[in-house]
């Protein structure tokens, strides 16, 4: 796993062409085995994000449309609130955009559907220079049952985004790797010299909470995922208890802002008034959400630091992912022509120039070479993905990437959290009810 990612980095030489096909129109239709000329090519694109991505792949697809005349792009984005829900529902109902913006911790429910709703990407290998991205990558995070349904357009690393001015204060250091202990005990220091402050801030959100706690912490505990892909709960009662005793230590010693406070900041904490006015000493995260993180802060006082790890843990590693895939819609008319433009997003200097890190770090060799030579990228971005990199964790099994099995999860840390039932209590009722949804799985 660690040449894998690592070899997102390394790549190659940088192209100084773009590979696939040179134009759109050397493509064809698939559609009811009908030819359509380019001229006709009218495709859709959906996506989630901020403002500066929406400004970037607007600025994208007009410069593709430039290059391929006969093409046309509808952009159709918005905010991660509803993005799902709403994707799922076009998807089953025939009116999905032909190319979608996806995460690939969805795969698994999205492949489970009776309806075959993304074409397999490896059938277009002479469109898109699959060449450019490991196969360890393709294989554990974007694949499903050997058929590859998207294309990851970033790397994700993770880790604790740093206000610089605070951990001086508190005399925080900054240079050590951080464990869960060691943060309930710096943690205490915040508190003890002003009762408002807090080391850490957690992203409550499911999203955030379960890979980057939950998962991490039982895989340096035990030196295992907690599920596999053989549908098996491998983590014992005792275990989890110990995480969830872990997570509740974190909160009831002041060392993690109260969940109360960031419950309503679920995946936009960049807003939470306590970072905003530098009461919080650092948010663990992924890189992808380090540019809105640090906006708040002003230059020169942002920083990074890896996540914390388990004291003494079998396992001492950083989690990792594709940031975002890019999917082509099953029922899409124009599957080559799609494939094209996915080609020239990752794998041309036009591309990448433009996206730059809008979808965290290029998992494209190619793109990646094209913006680390231009200094395009932000290089706290870098340096965050590159430190990931550096350790990065194994690909965690799709089961535990299930949406009904995260909401569990997430659902019981919140009720432990809260004091609403006791950590011993919060195993169980995970191990029922993850069982359940286990058996449901079972083919």
């Amino acid at each position: 796993m660690v040449s894998g990612l690592v070899g997102c980095a390394k790549g190659g030489e940088a192209k100084t062409q773009s590979s696939g096909p040179a134009s759109v129109s050397e493509t064809s239709s698939e559609s009811s085995g009908e030819e359509k000329s380019a001229q006709d090519v009218t495709m859709r694109f959906s996506w989630w994000g901020a403002d500066v991505r929406h400004q970037a792949t607007l600025e994208a697809i007009e410069a593709y449309e430039k290059e391929n005349p006969g093409v046309h792009i509808e952009a159709e984005y918005q905010g991660f609130e509803g993005y799902q829900q709403k994707m799922m529902t076009q998807l089953a109902g025939g009116t999905a955009p032909d190319l979608v913006q996806i995460d690939n911790v969805w795969l698994m429910d999205l492949s489970t559907q009776q309806k075959v709703l993304f074409d397999d990407l490896n059938n277009y290998a002479d469109i898109i220079d699959l060449s450019t991205f490991d196969s360890q990558i393709i294989e554990s995070y974007c694949s499903y049952e050997g058929k590859l349904l998207g294309v990851p357009l970033g790397t994700n690393g993770s880790g604790i985004m740093i206000n610089k001015e605070f951990m001086e204060k508190f005399g925080i250091p900054v240079d050590e790797q951080l464990s869960w202990d060691s943060v309930i005990e710096y943690g205490k220091k915040v508190q003890e010299q002003d009762s408002n402050s807090y080391l850490l801030g957690i992203d409550p959100s499911s999203e955030s909470v379960v890979p980057l706690f939950w998962e991490p912490y039982l895989l340096g505990l035990t030196g295992e995922y907690w599920l596999t892909d053989d549908l098996a709960i491998t983590a014992s009662a005792e275990d989890m208890t110990a995480t969830l005793s872990k997570l509740k230590e974190l909160y009831d010693s002041g060392a993690v802002v109260p969940m109360g406070e960031t419950i309503s900041f679920a995946a936009k904490m960049e807003q939470l008034p306590k970072w905003i006015n530098g009461e919080i000493g650092g948010l663990m995260d992924w890189s992808g959400r380090l540019p809105a993180i640090k906006s708040a802060l002003g230059e020169g006082k942002f920083s990074t630091i890896n996540v914390p790890i388990v004291k003494d843990g079998k396992v001492s590693s950083y989690p990792t992912k594709p940031s975002l895939l890019i999917a082509i819609n099953n029922d899409s008319q124009y599957k080559k022509e799609a494939a094209a433009f996915i080609n020239w997003m990752v794998n041309t200097e036009n591309g990448a120039s433009i996206l730059k890190d809008v979808r965290s770090i290029p998992t494209s060799s190619f793109a990646r070479q094209v913006i680390t030579d231009g200094n395009m990228g932000d290089p706290d971005v870098l340096r965050m993905v590159n430190s990931t990199l550096e350790n990065p964790s194994p690909a965690p099994p799709y089961a535990g990437r299930n949406a009904e099995i995260v909401s569990i999860v997430s659902e019981v840390l919140q009720k432990v959290v809260y004091g609403q039932e006791p950590p011993e209590a919060g195993a169980d009722e995970i191990i029922t009810r993850v069982q359940a949804k286990l058996n449901s799985l079972e083919k």
